[in-house]
């Protein structure tokens, strides 16, 4: 009995102890599955179409992942991604599930409105065509605009999300000195050591912009070479695991071990080795920095375009003898506090680079998809994007969609007084208000989706010449693809949404008709001074004019800017990129290119530098120039240039000489004291009243003294959206050199570029001979702008158009009901004039209330548009009225129409029936 007594108890304790811990775990499944405050309107938006059978599970999921969401990437971040999730399963194998009962009549009902609503369309062609047409361009441009926008806003989204790049900002005397991406590589290796949080660190070095460096591959006596300045970084092993690359060839967990291994890309292998294998091929490099060969151990796939980083070929990191600076990734562990981990890092540069500088340092941490839109980072990969450029974008093309379905609203009402009949006759006959107003949805719907057909018909023909129109290359715009439940989805919200906005108004307002009045013929809808159609005006009119100011503006400015002297010759100049292999033979071949191509006739002048115009400058993070030594640097501009530099570009020097040949660094710079040349601004920042009290003076670069020997005029190294910045000069011979070519030299461009070709190839056989012209490239700066600007007219045009068939639509609704009226007046004896002015003042008062309303928004977007600028135009009071006469003439010229048939009539004909 005692023995039965003890199991018994332990069962019953077993048992209890089970029981608790399955209430512990139903308490916490229920915790999780609990419907947060942030969730419910996503959830209340799956309940209205998730079958009731599904709901319960899927709700589950959702919440789930919604609570994990919330812990790892925040509550707006989280909701985001629970309302997508829920989109995602508007599908028809969800909704298609639902229990849906029509009985026969409703279905004989909705094929007779759809019926109804093609005969209309074939019958009131002309509004048909107005209203299909102001759908169509408005719906393509804004469907154009948000495949541009959603390409844009995909950057880098196909890593995870945990990866974050390194940046440095530093300061001198409490004062922010330089932001840049790139960092100490010697870091790296230590975060993984001292941070458990940090799962990977990766670092990248790029050839681009201080490696110059050729890639060859010898097959027998064919040779193929290329520059691989863009593109080409040597990277740590980890790089292929963290940013998840996929090998078309070899093995990646093993392609960048050893020193000396690269990997290309399936176009960089393509490129030098055609269709033949490129595994265990020998690559030869040749650079500034070194010469070696490199064995191709993988081929990737090509690196996504919608990426910050321009990947083509990588080699193996520990290639390099000597650490330099790189940019740096680290994958962080799920659940790390990021604030504290920036503060351990602020902590760990502290200690690392002081030992290097003397700057004050402070970490940036950017998570890897909002660099290319939100990084104010320099020494960037790539050019990066403006994020409130695209959101902008984007609510303007809203506005024009908008603006088109606001027509819509105002062409049918303008119909309302031919259909009364037509709906006091069905409601004689027993129809519903339902009913009728379900018919003219069903219109609405017809109009929305023929007009979104012929949109993605439109789009199919039209996109690869709009990308090119607004300066994106093919191969750019041909990444521009929406998948199909994407496109399920956008044409869905176009349709349901162009129906709610478009369809409810007048839908109600005509099935609220009392048939007796309509059939007595005593119909008149009443306008109120603030009816809807006039407020649809006014906002149709302030969109016309605020895109019609920013048009002016934009054009004006880059007028203003193009017609500002840069203070530097860059015409008929071709920048050529400097050999790669540079040896102890390298000064005497640049010689003797020098010297036979000053033989021929159609160069003017030679010289090289560092950057050319156009160029963004390096300043450094690890310090700048000063007065004193150890004394509050300044961030200037450092260009390494050659004695014919200030020739060949006409600079003026204010005071001082030029550089000799003897100014050139014995061995290393700073072996003596180095001559230098500054510019005006830097004179005027290192407290010289005047040019010539610079001349003799020593600043310090780094721990360097240099003696200034000459202060040249400002002139705009880059666009004039920056400021003029100060510039330091050394002599030596830079990676760039540029041919200024004879007057008339560029008609005959092609000539041209053989002789330099052959000239090259006599002293730098080993090198790839690439070249561009320093005009384009100094005004590719702009392109950006000009894009915007470009879209701009394109949105500035559509929505006058569409504006002109809003006010076209408002004065015939308003012309119809007051056709009594106007007869009336005439047989009284009012003249043509006045019926003229009656008709049209209205116009007047509309586009009038549109002006206040948005003068100010357009003269507030432009002068914050034009802040950009470090030179811009002065915005003139004249300026506001241009858009508004532009805007009152295109009213008045669409109004005059009917209003002159409507005073021209004779009154007979509209009263005889009285």
């Amino acid at each position: 009995m005692e023995t039965g007594t003890s199991i018994e108890n332990d069962y019953r304790i077993s048992t209890g102890s089970q029981v608790i811990q399955h209430q512990k775990n139903y308490r916490t499944v229920k915790e999780e599955t609990k419907t947060p405050a942030h969730a419910k309107a996503a959830l209340r938006l799956l309940s209205w179409f998730c079958p009731a059978q599904l709901y319960e599970e899927i709700e589950g999921d959702l919440i789930q992942k919604f609570n994990k969401d919330v812990k790892t990437t925040g509550v707006r971040r989280a909701k985001r991604r629970l309302i997508w999730n829920v989109l995602r399963f508007f599908r028809p194998g969800i909704v298609l599930r639902n229990s849906i009962h029509i009985n026969l009549i409703d279905r004989l009902m909705l094929g007779n409105n759809l019926l109804v609503a093609f005969r209309h369309i074939r019958k009131d062609k002309s509004f048909s065509g107005i209203t299909i047409f102001g759908l169509t361009i408005s719906m393509t441009a804004c469907l154009l605009i948000f495949q541009y926008a959603f390409f844009e806003l995909s950057y880098d989204s196909q890593f995870q999300k945990t990866i974050y790049r390194l940046g440095i900002t530093t300061y001198e005397n409490g004062l922010e000195h330089y932001k840049s991406a790139i960092i100490p590589a010697q870091v790296a290796p230590v975060l993984k050591e001292k941070f458990p949080e940090i799962m990977e660190a990766t670092r990248l070095v790029s050839t681009s912009g201080w490696f110059n460096c050729t890639l060859a591959y010898s097959e027998g006596d064919e040779v193929t070479i290329f520059n691989e300045n863009s593109g080409f970084y040597f990277v740590d092993p980890s790089f292929v695991s963290q940013f998840e690359i996929s090998f078309l060839l070899g093995d990646h967990a093993k392609a960048l071990q050893k020193p000396y291994s690269m990997v290309l890309s399936a176009t960089a292998a393509k490129k030098y080795f055609g269709n033949s294998d490129p595994l265990g091929k020998i690559v030869k490099l040749r650079g500034s920095f070194q010469t070696h060969d490199y064995t191709v151990t993988g081929v990737m796939n090509d690196f996504p375009t919608n990426s910050h980083l321009d990947v083509n070929i990588v080699a193996s990191l520990n290639s390099l003898a000597d650490p330099v600076d790189s940019y740096t990734y680290i994958q962080i562990a799920p659940e790390t506090d990021l604030r504290s981990l920036i503060q351990k890092l602020d902590t760990l540069a502290a200690t690392m680079i002081p030992a290097m500088s003397r700057v004050e340092a402070k970490v940036e941490c950017e998570p890897i998809s909002s660099i290319y839109l939100r990084s104010n980072l320099q020494d960037q990969p790539k050019a990066t994007g403006n994020a409130l450029s695209i959101y902008f974008l984007m609510l303007v093309a809203i506005i024009v969609l908008v603006m088109a379905w606001i027509n819509y609203i105002n062409l049918f009402t303008s119909r309302s007084v031919a259909r009364a009949k037509e709906v006091g006759v069905r409601k004689i006959t027993g129809a519903t208000r339902f009913q009728i107003t379900f018919q003219f949805l069903t219109e609405t719907f017809v109009y929305n989706f023929i007009s979104i057909i012929l949109a993605f018909l439109l789009i199919s023909l039209l996109s690869a010449r709009f990308y090119e129109w607004i300066g994106l290359s093919a191969k750019y715009y041909s990444l521009f693809t929406i998948d199909l439940s994407e496109n399920t989805i956008i044409l869905c919200a176009l349709v349901g949404v162009g129906i709610l906005i478009s369809g409810v108004f007048p839908a109600h307002l005509i099935s609220s008709l009392a048939p007796n009045r309509v059939l007595k013929g005593k119909l008149t809808i009443r306008t109120s001074r603030f009816s809807f159609r006039k407020v649809a005006v006014v906002f149709q009119f302030s969109c016309a004019i605020i895109l019609t100011m920013l048009v002016i503006v934009f054009q004006q400015q880059f007028k203003f800017m193009k017609d500002q002297v840069l203070g530097i010759d860059i015409k008929r100049s071709i920048v050529l990129k400097a050999p790669a292999n540079v040896d102890s033979t390298y000064l005497l071949k640049l010689s003797g290119f020098k010297q036979q191509l000053q033989s021929l006739a159609v160069i003017h002048s030679i010289t090289t530098s560092t950057d050319v115009p156009g160029n963004v400058m390096g300043t450094g993070w690890n310090g700048g120039i000063s007065k004193v030594l150890n004394g509050p640097s300044m961030s200037f501009g450092i260009n390494l240039i050659d004695p014919d530099f200030i020739q060949a570009y006409q600079l003026k020097l204010l005071a001082g000489r030029n550089f000799t040949e003897k100014d050139f660094p014995v061995e290393h710079f700073g072996d003596k004291q180095e001559p230098v040349i500054i510019n005006r601004r830097a004179a005027e920042l290192l407290s010289y009243a005047k040019p010539e009290d610079a001349i003799g003076g020593t600043v310090f670069w780094g721990d360097n003294p240099c003696l200034i020997v000459g202060v040249l005029e400002e002139f705009h190294q880059e666009s004039l959206k920056k400021a003029i910045q100060p510039m330091f000069y050394t002599a030596n011979m830079g990676p760039s050199m540029t041919l200024k070519l004879t007057q008339g030299a560029d008609k005959k461009i092609s000539l041209t570029i053989s002789q330099i070709r052959e000239a090259w190839d006599t002293y730098f056989p080993d090198n790839a001979f690439d070249y561009f012209f320093l005009e384009d490239n100094f005004n590719k700066q702009y392109a950006d702008d000009e894009r915007m600007t470009r879209l701009f007219n394109l949105f500035c045009l559509l929505a006058l158009v569409i504006s002109c068939l809003g006010i076209f639509a408002l004065s015939l609704f308003s012309i119809s009901q007051r056709v009594k009226e106007i007869s009336i007046r005439k047989v009284q004896g009012a003249s043509v004039f006045n019926l003229f002015r009656l008709l049209t003042k209205e116009y007047f008062i509309l586009i009038g209330i549109s002006s206040v309303v948005s003068l100010p928004i357009a003269w507030w977007i432009t002068r914050q548009w034009l802040n950009s600028f470090a030179l811009k135009m002065e915005l003139s009071n004249g300026l506001l009225f241009i858009p508004v006469i532009f805007i009152l003439m295109i009213a008045l010229f669409t109004v005059s129409g009917h209003a002159l048939k409507a005073s021209l009539k004779n009154p007979v004909d509209n009263l005889k029936h009285e």
